[in-house]
């Protein structure tokens, strides 16, 4: 199974909502260590959501659901990235956001 972690820029005045998938790993452990370190930056002074995707592989895979995601967000204040408990209201019915 692999773990793709993929940020979002959410701005509710916007219509647009970019994000940029950085990559995945095999383990969630190694995914969280990744976000928790914010490794390579991925907050790039751009994205304040970020998500770990838990993603089958094969074409057109899925997500098993809200079980299979893990989201953070981006904290100015403490200058890292902050586990929330489910997915912001625009990410709402918004799957497989990694791989599109």
């Amino acid at each position: 199974m692999n773990y793709f972690i993929t940020a979002i820029s959410y701005l509710p005045h916007k219509k647009q909502t970019p994000s940029r998938c950085f990559g995945y790993f095999s383990s969630l452990e190694r995914a969280q260590k990744a976000v928790k370190n914010n490794e390579n930056d991925l907050e790039e002074c751009l994205y304040n959501y970020l998500i770990i995707e838990k993603i089958r592989s094969g074409l057109n895979p899925f997500t098993d659901g809200e079980k299979d995601e893990w989201w953070y967000k981006w904290d100015d204040s403490l200058n890292k990235w902050v586990w929330i408990s489910e997915a912001p209201n625009f990410a709402s019915c918004i799957c497989n956001w990694a791989l599109g």
